[in-house]
């Protein structure tokens, strides 16, 4: 911590009373090798001793970023938040305990400086570096754009620090991305430390979308003002409907078509209306809703065994016949009717 202006961590004990000592974690010979497995004969942490690493971690957060009042200096939060990185890698928590999340979220948000924080040059990488491991350990197994508890804290953690990420550079944070050498370690490899780069990059929210998709085997791609997504599903309903209530949070209009096996579906989707056409394996034809503020095409499109009826204000008519509510959101996104219709013709009738 010299980079801080100092080399004592005044306020956090690192003792019996605050639990285990830090040489436990802080394991130089395991962040320096080059990650084969089988280079080291590290040993698992005893199941008492992680309990008292994760009592520990609890209580470091609360301290450094209590949820009243100043947080600690600047210093201290980093040092923790490396603490936690570590301590993780060493599966101090199982795979199926995420009560990691909500106390790294946490102390994620509070890496970012503050005014009262005075961050000598030398020293503002090494914090990027820090805030950017965190906020990817934060992703894993989470999903920017779900909606389960651990997606929307790390989707609320990422719309707090996206741009620090955008500056941390992959040689200071090395020493951070820890090789899974340890049962339950949850680590944070080189290739989704690049994505996480190529990610905060992007100003394009769209791209987001895109690679999220990728983790589940689908492409997203956009064909002139429409976008198409492929991949490995036999149902295109659910798929399309889905990707057009994520694209719909940041377009105005939607135009959706998802293609597998000989099967699809298209939206058009601009609140309130919501305008569906498949293939004759699916569900022929066109259909219009009217849809209600609460609800989204992925709540209204999926669950059931067939087209619903709750909102239904035209259909089902031939694809050829398209109507006026949905001619009139390819009129808003710039799309011909008749050039729309051809490209979903050349997918299958």
């Amino acid at each position: 911590m010299k980079l801080f202006g100092g080399t004592t961590t005044p306020g956090l004990t690192l003792g019996p009373r605050w639990g285990p000592v830090a040489d436990d974690v802080i394991d130089e010979n395991l962040d320096a090798s080059d990650g084969d497995p089988e280079d080291t004969d590290q040993k698992e942490m005893p199941p008492d001793r992680k309990r008292e690493w994760r009592q520990w971690t609890a209580r470091a957060v609360e301290r450094t970023v209590p949820r009243e009042g100043e947080p600690a200096l600047l210093m201290l939060r980093v040092l923790v938040a490396r603490l936690f990185v570590q301590l993780l890698g060493h599966g101090v928590w199982r795979f199926d305990d995420d009560s990691w999340r909500a106390p790294l979220a946490r102390l994620t948000q509070g890496l970012v400086p503050r005014a009262a924080d005075e961050i000598p040059d030398e020293a503002f990488q090494h914090v990027t570096a820090v805030t950017a491991v965190c906020m990817g350990l934060l992703l894993s197994e989470a999903s920017l754009t779900g909606g389960a508890p651990h997606d929307l804290l790390a989707a609320r953690t990422w719309q707090t620090v996206k741009e620090r990420v955008a500056e941390a550079e992959t040689d200071i944070a090395e020493d951070l991305l820890i090789p899974p050498r340890l049962a339950h370690a949850h680590v944070l490899s080189r290739s989704r430390w690049e994505r996480l780069l190529d990610l905060a990059h992007s100003d394009d929210p769209v791209a987001l979308i895109a690679a999220e998709l990728v983790g589940e085997e689908l492409t997203l791609e956009s064909d002139h003002g429409i976008y198409l997504i492929s991949g490995k599903f036999s149902n295109p309903v659910p798929v399309a409907a889905r990707v057009a209530a994520l694209l719909g949070r940041h377009l105005e209009t939607v135009l959706v078509h998802a293609v597998a096996d000989g099967r699809w579906t298209f939206i058009a989707w601009r609140r309130p209306y919501l305008a569906v056409a498949g293939s004759r394996a699916m569900w022929p034809g066109w259909r219009v809703y009217r849809v209600p503020p609460s609800a989204t095409p992925e709540s209204r499109l999926t669950g059931g065994e067939g087209p619903p009826r709750a909102g239904l204000v035209a259909g089902p008519v031939p694809l050829g016949r398209t109507p006026p509510a949905a001619l009139e959101l390819m009129q808003q996104a710039g799309i011909d009717p008749a050039d729309l219709l051809r490209r979903l013709l050349d997918h299958g009738p």
